[in-house]
């Protein structure tokens, strides 16, 4: 589990397609790296549950730990 602040266009039409840009990715890598996850996104502010091989994880942690979105 992971907690992190995402920085969110304030136009509504442009933050769906933002978050729907990082949903895409995320099952494409998701799928890829055969882990599982769940998102939750409160205005700036963004929890993630990941689920799979230990170092399938820790590799997808990186991954994203280095995503400065």
């Amino acid at each position: 589990i992971y907690f992190s602040l995402i920085d969110l266009p304030a136009d509504a039409h442009e933050r769906s397609d933002y978050l729907g840009q990082i949903l895409r990715a995320a099952r494409r890598r998701n799928e890829a790296a055969e882990i599982t996850s769940v998102l939750m996104i409160e205005h700036a502010f963004a929890a993630q549950v990941l689920e799979g091989d230990g170092s399938r994880i820790r590799e997808t942690f990186q991954r994203i730990a280095a995503d400065e979105r």
